[in-house]
């Protein structure tokens, strides 16, 4: 009677569900929806997170002895060292770096080319610009002072790329000093312009003494003032230009050539 009951029980006791088919593999189209990124989570994003930091931290161990050479060997180009980096969208900060070193061996030409990549990708990335700007005004120096050759419209090109990133630079940080002081020596020492570059020596000027007293760079605050000065006195605004005079030794007991322009506006 036991067994009867017992086969009874397993007889009306609902069977279970059969296991629900597996669906097709995705094909074509289809696969194109699932990226890394989906297949790897956060996994992934920490993995090149951390990639792109060895890298940065290797560089800038490397730069601490101007090892550029060492720096262009390991890392450069982008896209053959680092294809990981360009795919995840993480390879910037990379550029910048690559494109510093670069400058450095005097290859103006692509550094520039790199951070013109990062320009384009980030319009409003103000390290991109401000280095932009400096490496065509740096390569502008070279030439000036006959390390490289540029002449011509190659040159005229590189002195419109230089003023065009150091204004963007500037609208970025309106309150900051170094690219005003910089695109100053542009028009003052590059393109022999001293008005122009009087204007930009004031902005960083004004720029400064709004600075807390923690922040501001008394070498630097003295490297405006002279120059300022110069150009003054350049533009035909000689009483200007002493006023500055006076300001900057009351600042700096010394500064190179610093008698030098005294003895040309005082006398």
């Amino acid at each position: 009677m036991v067994k009867l009951q017992a086969a009874a029980r397993i007889i009306q006791s609902p069977q279970s569900k059969p296991p629900a088919p597996m669906g097709t593999p995705c094909t074509g189209r289809q696969a194109e929806l699932f990226s890394d990124q989906d297949l790897f989570g956060v996994q992934k994003g920490e993995f090149i997170k951390k990639s792109r930091n060895r890298v940065l931290a290797d560089i800038e161990e490397l730069s601490k002895n101007n090892r550029w050479d060492d720096i262009l060997s390991l890392y450069h180009p982008v896209e053959e060292k680092l294809p990981d980096l360009i795919r995840a969208g993480a390879d910037i900060p990379v550029r910048q770096k690559i494109a510093f070193a670069l400058g450095q061996t005097g290859a103006f030409d692509d550094a520039i080319k790199e951070l013109l990549v990062c320009v384009r990708a980030e319009p409003d990335n103000f390290m991109s610009r401000s280095s932009l700007a400096y490496t065509a005004y740096n390569s502008l120096y070279a030439a000036k002072n006959k390390k490289i050759f540029l002449a011509g419209d190659a040159r005229t090109q590189r002195i419109a790329l230089a003023h065009e990133h150091f204004q963007k630079a500037q609208d970025l940080r309106p309150d900051g000093i170094t690219n005003f002081y910089r695109e100053g020596m542009l028009f003052s020492q590059i393109e022999n312009k001293p008005g122009p570059g009087l204007e930009k020596f004031e902005i960083a000027c004004f720029n400064w003494e709004r600075m807390t007293d923690e922040k501001r760079a008394e070498r630097q605050q003295e490297k405006i003032r002279f120059w300022q000065s110069l150009c003054a006195f350049k533009a035909g605004q000689p009483q200007k230009a002493d006023r500055l005079l006076t300001e900057l030794e009351a600042h700096s007991r010394f500064y190179p050539n610093l008698d030098k322009l005294r003895v040309m506006i005082r006398n």
